[in-house]
């Protein structure tokens, strides 16, 4: 019988989180994107997924607002539109295919806000009363 040694291989998952506050949607146009984390060269990318607990809300003119997560060159290469706003059902989605994705170069990802009915803002400040985003990238380096 042949001999077998075991060892652990692997690296640690490092888990990055950024929260997206309402206040800082307030371009003056119906779609904002922010910058939420870099991730590093070399990484895989096991899972990113997003939980909402407060929704967006506007007491004005904004009916509905959607979120995607991707990079520079993808929007939405992690998460496609999902509903953010009151009266969406969704608190906590992972990104459909989103792993494992190996990274040849350090990506920063951003989250993409689109609203429905008005602008987010006049380009300092927000016409949202309420809502928040947290987004979490599960990765490790090889």
């Amino acid at each position: 019988m042949a001999k077998i040694a075991t060892a652990a291989l692997g690296r640690p998952m490092i888990r990055s989180r950024a929260i997206i506050e309402h206040t800082e949607l307030t371009a003056a146009g119906t779609s904002d994107t922010v910058d939420i984390m870099r991730i590093p060269a070399g990484a895989v990318v096991e899972h990113v997924f997003i939980e909402v607990p407060t929704l967006f809300a506007d007491a004005g003119s904004i009916s509905a607002v959607t979120i995607k997560v991707g990079d520079g060159s993808d929007d939405d290469a992690y998460l496609t539109a999902l509903a953010c706003f009151t009266g969406a059902s969704q608190a906590r989605q992972e990104a459909a295919g989103a792993g494992p994705f190996v990274l040849q170069q350090a990506q920063t990802l951003v989250a993409t806000f689109t609203a429905t009915g008005a602008n987010f803002g006049d380009g300092s400040t927000t016409d949202l009363d309420a809502g928040t985003i947290v987004v979490t990238a599960m990765y490790r380096i090889v």
